[in-house]
C-alpha cells in the first residue's frame, strides 16, 4: 500500500457539494479517507448551509481537505466552483449523502489514472436503501450510448475535459436534469473512455423518495425545457443539436404520461404542447425516437383513453406509496427491491 503525504497536485480531486448536510457529510468524507490510495484531495463546497455542516467539516480540514463556502446557488454552481478550484489530474464527484465503496480507489486505479490515457472512466455503482445496508447494482454501461445515463459520481473525469471553449459544466439555476445534460456534454467531448467493473460508490435512496412521486408533471416547463435548451445552445454539431431535441421529445412524452397519472385534464397537457420550445423540438417529427414517437402517437390518437389508462396506473402507484410508508411494509418493500448486502462495500 502506497501513502501520499503533503500533496500539491493530487491524482484525484473529490468534489462534494453540500447544503444542510450535517446528517451524512462526515460519513461521506470518511468513506474517501478510508481508501487504500490517498493521492487525493477533497473539496467540500458548502452551498450556503444554515445548519452546522461547516462546524462538522472543520476538524477534517488540512492540506488535502478544503472547505469552500459560498452563497446558496444550487448544486450546479457548487460543482462548477469545485471544478474551477480542483488541482487534481482527475475529478470525481460525490454527493454529501452518498459514500465511496470500500477499496474503490486502490493503487492499481491510481496507476491507471497516472497514465493519463483516458478522458473518462466509468464504474458500476449501487443504488441502496437509506442505511446503505442493501442495494442493487447498476452496471458500467457504455458511456457514449445514446440513451444511457448514470450518476455523475460513477465517473472519473480528466480535468482537461473542463478547459477550453465550450467545455462541459453544470447548468446553473436548473434543479432537475442538470446532471443529465452535463453528462451529455461530457460524452460528446470525451474521446478516450475506459469502462471498469469495480463498484465505485453507493447512492443513498431516502425514505421520502421511495416509489418516486408522480407530482413532478410541471417539471417540463420549469426544468426539462430550460435544461435541454441550455444544452443545445452549447452544441455546435448539428447532430448533437438534433439529439437535444430528441431528448426533449422524450421529456415531452414523460410529461404527458405523468400528467395523466396525476389526473391533469388533456386541455392542461395541450397547453404545454403548444409552447414554442416544445413545438420547435417536435418539428422534425420523423427523426424523433421510435418508442417515444409511438407513445406520443398513442396519446394523439385517443387522448381520453390514454389518460384513463395512465390515471389508473397513477392511482395504483399512489396506493403503493401510501402503504410503503408504513414501517413494516416499507422494510418488506426495500428487502425485495434491494437484494444484495453491501456490508463488504462500506
Amino acid at each position: 500500500m502506497t501513502h501520499y503525504n503533503n500533496i500539491i497536485s493530487p491524482m484525484i480531486s473529490w468534489i462534494i457539494p453540500v447544503y444542510n448536510g450535517a446528517q451524512f457529510i462526515t460519513e461521506a468524507i470518511a468513506s474517501i479517507l478510508r481508501q487504500p490510495c490517498q493521492d487525493l484531495e477533497i473539496l467540500i463546497i458548502d452551498d450556503g448551509s444554515t445548519d452546522n455542516t461547516a462546524a462538522l467539516v472543520r476538524p477534517y480540514l488540512g492540506a488535502r481537505i478544503r472547505l469552500l463556502q459560498k452563497e446558496n446557488g444550487g448544486v450546479s454552481s457548487a460543482r462548477n466552483l469545485g471544478i474551477r478550484e480542483a488541482r487534481g489530474q482527475y475529478i470525481a464527484f460525490l454527493d454529501a449523502d452518498d459514500c465511496i465503496c470500500r477499496n474503490a480507489y486502490t493503487d492499481d486505479i491510481h496507476d491507471l489514472l497516472s497514465s493519463g490515457q483516458y478522458d473518462l472512466i466509468s464504474f458500476p455503482y449501487y443504488s441502496a436503501d437509506q442505511d446503505l445496508r442493501r442495494g442493487i447494482r447498476h452496471c458500467a454501461e457504455e458511456a457514449q450510448h445514446f440513451d444511457s445515463f448514470k450518476h455523475c459520481s460513477s465517473f472519473v473525469y480528466l480535468r482537461g475535459l473542463f478547459s477550453g471553449d465550450q467545455s462541459p459544466c453544470f447548468p446553473e439555476g436548473i434543479r432537475i436534469r442538470e446532471d443529465v445534460v452535463f453528462q451529455f456534454l461530457v460524452n460528446r467531448r470525451a474521446e478516450r473512455i475506459r469502462i471498469l467493473d469495480r463498484p465505485w460508490f453507493l447512492y443513498r435512496n431516502h425514505v421520502s423518495s421511495v416509489l418516486h412521486r408522480t407530482k413532478g408533471h410541471e417539471y417540463l416547463v420549469r426544468d426539462a425545457i430550460p435544461a435541454w435548451q441550455w444544452c443545445k445552445s452549447r452544441c455546435i454539431d448539428p447532430q448533437a443539436k438534433l439529439e437535444c431535441d430528441q431528448r426533449l421529445f422524450s421529456e415531452v412524452c414523460a410529461y404527458i404520461r405523468l400528467s395523466c397519472m396525476a389526473g391533469k385534464p388533456t386541455t392542461h397537457i395541450y397547453k404545454a404542447l403548444e409552447l414554442p420550445e416544445v413545438k420547435s423540438a417536435l418539428s422534425d417529427y420523423d427523426k424523433l425516437w421510435r418508442t417515444s414517437k409511438q407513445e406520443y402517437a398513442s396519446f394523439l390518437a385517443n387522448p381520453e383513453r390514454y389518460r384513463l389508462r395512465h390515471r389508473i396506473c397513477g392511482l395504483v402507484f399512489g396506493f403503493l406509496r401510501f402503504f410503503v410508508r408504513i414501517p413494516v411494509l416499507r422494510r418488506f418493500y426495500l428487502r425485495i427491491k434491494y437484494r444484495e448486502s453491501l456490508q463488504s462495500l462500506r
